[in-house]
């Protein structure tokens, strides 16, 4: 009977599993029968895809680093490889449904009724993702989109306080520091080993309306705690009170102030990133570009994480989440709309993609960086001489747009920590998002 890798299989009922996939395969011999066609095959693509889908599912489970039958451990000298789908039958059904909705997504026909062919890739979320929508989707949570700012801020505040505690540091304060039109409230993490520590300064996300410097607290505490690095995680005015450029004046505003106290913080003068999650990622982008045309300070990286870095709103991952359970969209054209509408937004200094070049200088005279996306396992941050011979990258396989970025000639943030241990950035979000993340280090 039919069941096996890439499947449920052997996690499952193995009987249930069977039926679904011959009711399955009979549904589609009846479609290709109406329709006069004989032949049929996945598509490279889809392969690929799906492939990249059983072993992202996995990679958050122990079962990869298990020593069992599973991972071919009974086989003397057989690969190490984990094949059975682990995001349950539930789910793999209804991805094998959405499947034949969709015109047999990932399949192409032949035959005498001519050939067709939907290409395309069958899953784009990670499991654990996906389960948190449908969490959502299912516990009746109104749509962002649909509130007011008040009901929007107090909703996002509700959700925060359900998230579980981040793990414990050495010293948190809460503080005020000048902004750009007025004091900004921020939330200092310190490590608990012996300073002085690199800094990183922190933003927020929330569509530049939502959120604070506290609102992110379990995040900032463990990029603290695996960095070994001083957190500064400050907050800057938000829309529709403030309008753009507050938030990046507030930003930039922030970052010179920590640079000229880092003595006062517990950091060492010099060794300064930035970091921001989503519209903080376009905060920080920004800042390190308005660092550079400014002449200072100087900031040696940046991490941008799931980071907005345009305002297009027909990109070929927007138009995949209109696919999905929530019309993201919509809530794109919330965000943006005021932002587009407002004819201030430059593209050198609103929504500009981070790139080395925002960094100024890079510190190795005749060396560059090619920032490539993240989040594509093909793809990698590579260094190269100017004027060499450039190499080609592999082939990614399909994924979504990048999910972290790290830009940086030297990444000062962990390369003194504890024990003398290197690897900073990408050591520190690399188990966070172990299928999306790339640094100079990692290259």
């Amino acid at each position: 009977m039919i069941t096996g890798p890439g499947s449920p299989s052997v996690l499952s009922n193995m009987v249930v599993s069977i039926e679904q996939h011959v009711a399955w395969v009979s549904a589609c011999l009846e479609h290709m029968r109406a329709q006069h066609l004989d032949v049929v095959e996945p598509t490279p693509t889809a392969e690929a895809g799906w492939v990249q889908h059983v072993n992202d599912a996995a990679d958050i489970t122990l079962y990869p680093r298990a020593d069992s039958w599973y991972m071919g451990a009974n086989v003397p000298g057989k690969p190490r490889v984990f094949l059975p789908y682990v995001g349950g039958v539930d789910r793999y059904r209804k991805l094998c449904d959405e499947v034949v909705r969709r015109d047999y997504l990932g399949f192409a026909f032949d035959g005498p009724g001519g050939a067709r062919c939907q290409d395309g890739v069958v899953a784009r979320l990670q499991v654990d993702v996906a389960a948190v929508l449908d969490f959502i989707a299912e516990s009746g949570t109104p749509p962002f989109e649909t509130l007011s700012v008040a009901g929007a801020r107090a909703l996002s505040t509700d959700l925060a306080a359900l998230r579980p505690p981040g793990p414990a540091v050495g010293d948190v304060h809460d503080g005020e520091l000048p902004g750009a039109a007025g004091p900004l409230r921020h939330r200092r993490y310190r490590p608990a080993t012996p300073g002085p520590h690199p800094i990183v300064v922190y933003f927020h996300g929330g569509g530049w309306v939502l959120g604070g410097a506290d609102s992110d607290d379990a995040f900032c505490r463990d990029l603290c705690v695996r960095s070994n690095a001083v957190v500064v995680s400050v907050d800057y005015r938000h829309a529709p009170e403030a309008r753009f450029p507050a938030a990046v004046d507030d930003g930039f505003a922030a970052v010179r102030w920590i640079a000229a106290n880092a003595d006062a913080l517990g950091g060492r003068p010099g060794e300064l990133a930035v970091c921001g999650w989503s519209a903080g990622g376009n905060v920080a982008a920004v800042v390190c570009q308005m660092a550079r045309d400014a002449g200072g300070p100087r900031i040696a990286g940046q991490v941008l994480v799931t980071p907005v870095d345009g305002l297009r709103l027909h990109t070929r991952v927007l138009r995949g989440q209109r696919r999905g359970p929530r019309p993201h969209h919509r809530a794109h054209a919330v965000v943006l709309g005021p932002l587009r509408r407002s004819g201030r937004a430059s593209r050198s200094q609103s929504v500009a993609a981070a790139g080395p070049g925002s960094l100024g200088p890079t510190p190795r005279p005749g060396r560059h960086l090619r920032v490539r996306p993240a989040a594509r396992r093909g793809h990698r941050l590579r260094r190269g001489a100017r004027g060499g011979r450039r190499r080609r990258p592999a082939p990614p396989l399909p994924r979504p747009d990048p999910h972290v970025a790290a830009v940086g000639g030297r990444d000062p943030v962990g390369e003194r920590g504890a024990g003398g241990d290197r690897g900073g950035v990408a050591r520190v979000l690399r188990p966070l998002y172990p299928s999306g993340i790339n640094s100079s280090e990692a290259a």
